[in-house]
């Protein structure tokens, strides 16, 4: 039995606060923690924290899809803004005629 409980302890309570979920999950569905926790890294996959590098380059691809987006926004707000000013001029146009 201690062999249980220390295979418990790596993958339960290694994981903080997602040992807590896994306890929650296993109370809430009536099943032992330690099939839960396998269950959830068949699933899934181990949790792993992210390298720097794989961070910078999604912070990076974060930051260009930022200002593509700016850039989509002040394009639109352009031609809105040319469309308002050029129907305005038609209608005062069209209101001197009258």
């Amino acid at each position: 039995m201690p062999a249980a409980s220390s295979r418990r302890r790596v993958l339960v309570v290694g994981g903080g606060p997602a040992a807590e979920c896994v306890a929650a999950i296993a109370k809430a569905i009536g099943a032992h923690e330690d099939t839960v926790a396998l269950w959830i890294k068949a699933e899934f996959g181990s949790p792993r924290s992210p390298a720097a590098d794989e961070m910078t380059a999604k912070l990076r691809a974060a930051e260009a899809e930022c200002e593509r987006l700016r850039q989509e926004n002040r394009t639109l707000t352009e031609r809105l803004a040319a469309r308002a000013h050029r129907s305005f001029a038609a209608q005062s146009i069209g209101a001197a005629a009258l």
